[in-house]
C-alpha cells in the first residue's frame, strides 16, 4: 500500500526555563505600560497620593516576583488556559526569529512557543506552525533525520499551505501524548473524522511532531484493496463492501450492486484507526442461497436413513463376525481337546495289548491274533489322524503338493474298501461295494494316496455316525464326464442346521467328549479340499429312507497320460 500522505505537522514542546534577562525585559515592559496608562489618563484626574504610589509600586514588585517564580517552576498544568480563556488558534503569534547558531539548540528553537504579555497575566503558550522553523533548521542533522522519518517535506511542496487544518491547543495535544516514542489517535470533529499521528524526537524528548492523515487518500487506498480483493475472488455470490462510520459505501467488489447496507450477511470492523468503519459481506442473490440451503436440507434428510441403515447393517455384520470369530475360537479349543483324546486312545490301546502279548507267553493263538488286530487297527487310526493333521497344516500354508498320475477310478475304490474292510468289520459293521465301474477302465488324474485318503475319511465318518444299523455301502458309477464314488450309511442323518457347516474346519455336530464319537473335525474338511484340488468336490445329501450320503465327484481324464502337477486349494 502507498504510505498515507501527511498533511498537518504541528510541533509542541515543553517550555524552556526563562533566563534572567527575559525577566528583566518583562519588568521593564510593564513599567512602560504603566507610564503609558498614566499619560493617557484624563487631566482632570487628581494625582495619586504618595501612600497610594507606594502601595502601587509594592504591588508591581510583588507581581514581578510572582512572575519570576512562575517562570522558574512552571509545568504543564500551569500552562493550561484558565476557565473562560479563549481557545488557542494557529498563527496567532509571530514566528520566532532564527538564531545565529541553529545547531547549538535545534530542538529548542524548532519547538519554542512564543509568549506575549496580556492583561498583566502570564503570557500563554500558543500553538505555532513549525514549518517555517523547520525550514530554518533543515540543515541540522537531527531535525533532518526526524523530518525524513515523519515524511514531512521541508521544501518544494506546493500543497504545504493546505496542510495545517488543525485547530487544537497544546493542552489538548499533551493530554493524549504517552511516554512512548510515537502514537496515533482518531477523533471526530465538526469536519468529520481526523486521524492524527505523533512522534517524539529521540534527540529532543520535549519536541513532538504531529501529522494528520489525508482521509481521502486513505479511502483511495482502501478502495484499491477492495478492488484487488474482488479480482482475486472472481465470480462470487458474495459482494464485499467498505462502509464508513456513517454506514455509507466507500467501495465494493460487485459494481452496481445495491442492498440494505445496514443488514450485512457478516461484517467486521476495519480497526482502531478507523472507528466504526466496517468491511461487510452481502449476498448478491439471497434466494439462491436459500435454494441451496433447502437442497442441502433435503440431501441431509435423504442421507439420514441411508446412514442409519448402513449403521444398522454394519452393526449386524460386526456382531455376526464377532460371533463367528468366537465360535471359531471355541472350535479350535475343542479341536485341541479332541485331537489330544484321539492321540491318547489308540496309544493307550496299543500299549495295553502290547504289554499283554509280551508279559503272557501262554496266550492262545486266537487271543494273540485278536490282540494283534487291535494293535494294527489303532496304529492305522493313529497314522490316519497324524496324516490328516499334517495335510491340514500344509494346506493352510499353501504348501501341499500332489504326485499326479492316471488312475483307474474303479480300481482305486476297490483297493480302499478292501484295505479298510477288516478294520470296519471288526467293529461290527457290514461293508458292501456296489461297483458300477467293474469291467471298464474309467481314468482319472490325481494323487493316488490323497484320493485314497478322501475315501478313508468318508468311510471313517460313516463308521462314527452309522448308528445301530451298522451298514455301510460304497457305490461307484460314471455320470457323463465325471466319476462318482459315494459312501452311504444308515445313521440318524445330519440336521439341516448342521448340513451347511459340516465341511468347515474344526466343526462337529457334537463337540463334547461325552458324546462317545471320536474325531477331530478335520476329516470332511480335508476330503473336500483334496477333491477340489483335483477339480472335483465332495457333497452331502440325505437318504430318503434315513441316513447320509457323501459323494466324491472327479472329472474323467481323456487319456491315461500324465497331467500337470496339482496344488492344494485352501
Amino acid at each position: 500500500r502507498r504510505p498515507a500522505k501527511p498533511l498537518t505537522p504541528v510541533a509542541t514542546t515543553e517550555p524552556e526555563q526563562s533566563p534572567s534577562s527575559t525577566l528583566a525585559e518583562t519588568a521593564e515592559m510593564r513599567k512602560k505600560e504603566d507610564l503609558a496608562m498614566a499619560s493617557s489618563a484624563p487631566a482632570a484626574a487628581p494625582a495619586p497620593a504618595p501612600l497610594e504610589k507606594q502601595e502601587a509600586k509594592l504591588v508591581a514588585q510583588q507581581k514581578v516576583a510572582v512572575d519570576e517564580d512562575r517562570y522558574r517552576n512552571r509545568s504543564v498544568q500551569s500552562r493550561r488556559p484558565q476557565e473562560g480563556a479563549s481557545e488557542f488558534a494557529v498563527n496567532e503569534v509571530v514566528q520566532p526569529q532564527p538564531t545565529t547558531a541553529p545547531s547549538a539548540a535545534p530542538a529548542a528553537q524548532a519547538g519554542r512557543l512564543a509568549t506575549t504579555p496580556t492583561d498583566n497575566n502570564l503570557a500563554r503558550a500558543r500553538n505555532v506552525r513549525p514549518l517555517g522553523q523547520l525550514e530554518e533548521l533543515q540543515g541540522d542533522a537531527q531535525i533532518g533525520r526526524f523530518a525524513e522519518a515523519a515524511n514531512i517535506a521541508l521544501a518544494d511542496n506546493p500543497n504545504r499551505q493546505a496542510w495545517s487544518t488543525l485547530a487544537v491547543n497544546t493542552g489538548q495535544l499533551r493530554e493524549v501524548i504517552t511516554d512512548g516514542p510515537e502514537g496515533a489517535i482518531s477523533r471526530f470533529v465538526s469536519e468529520g473524522l481526523q486521524i492524527l499521528l505523533w512522534r517524539r524526537d529521540p534527540a529532543a524528548p520535549g519536541l513532538v511532531f504531529w501529522v494528520q492523515l489525508d482521509l481521502e487518500e486513505v479511502k483511495r487506498d482502501l478502495t484499491e484493496i477492495i478492488r484487488e480483493t474482488g479480482q482475486r475472488m472472481g465470480p462470487s455470490e458474495v459482494s464485499l463492501a467498505l462502509l464508513d462510520a456513517s454506514g455509507q459505501v466507500v467501495a465494493q467488489t460487485a459494481e452496481g450492486f445495491e442492498s440494505d447496507w445496514r443488514k450485512p450477511f457478516v461484517a467486521a470492523e476495519v480497526g482502531e484507526m478507523l472507528p466504526h468503519w466496517e468491511v461487510a459481506a452481502y449476498l448478491i442473490d439471497p434466494r439462491a442461497v436459500a435454494r441451496s440451503a433447502h437442497a442441502a436440507r433435503l440431501m441431509i434428510w435423504m442421507l439420514v436413513p441411508v446412514l442409519l441403515t448402513a449403521i444398522g447393517v454394519g452393526s449386524v455384520l460386526i456382531i455376526r463376525d464377532i460371533g463367528r470369530e468366537m465360535a471359531f475360537a471355541r472350535q479350535k479349543t475343542d479341536f485341541v481337546s479332541n485331537v489330544s483324546h484321539e492321540l491318547k486312545t489308540p496309544l493307550t490301546s496299543i500299549r495295553m495289548f502290547s504289554d499283554i502279548l509280551s508279559q503272557k507267553p501262554g496266550i492262545s493263538d486266537g487271543k494273540r491274533m485278536e490282540y494283534s488286530g487291535i494293535i494294527s487297527r489303532e496304529a492305522a487310526r493313529l497314522s490316519r489322524l497324524i496324516n490328516n493333521l499334517l495335510d491340514f497344516s500344509r494346506m493352510e500354508r499353501g504348501e501341499k503338493r500332489y504326485r499326479t498320475e492316471t488312475i483307474d477310478a474303479g480300481e482305486l475304490a476297490r483297493e480302499t474298501v478292501e484295505n479298510y474292510r477288516h478294520q470296519i468289520e471288526s467293529d461290527g459293521y457290514a461293508l458292501d461295494l456296489a461297483d458300477g465301474l467293474s469291467g471298464t477302465k474309467t481314468w482319472i488324474s490325481g494323487d493316488r494316496d490323497a484320493l485314497s485318503q478322501v475315501l478313508l475319511n468318508l468311510l471313517s465318518n460313516a463308521e462314527k455316525y452309522g448308528g445301530d444299523a451298522r451298514e455301510i455301502l460304497v457305490e461307484t458309477r460314471r455320470n457323463r464326464d465325471t466319476v462318482e464314488i459315494s459312501v452311504l450309511d444308515r445313521g440318524p442323518g445330519i440336521n439341516r442346521k448342521h448340513a451347511t457347516k459340516i465341511f468347515e474346519k474344526f466343526y462337529r455336530a457334537d463337540d463334547s467328549l461325552s458324546s462317545g464319537i471320536e474325531g477331530s473335525g478335520l476329516g470332511l474338511t480335508l476330503a473336500r479340499q483334496i477333491a477340489r484340488s483335483h477339480g472335483g468336490d465332495v457333497e452331502f445329501s440325505a437318504r430318503p429312507d434315513g441316513g447320509s450320503r457323501f459323494t466324491l465327484r472327479l472329472p474323467i481324464a481323456r487319456t491315461p497320460s500324465e497331467s500337470p502337477p496339482l496344488v492344494a486349494t485352501p
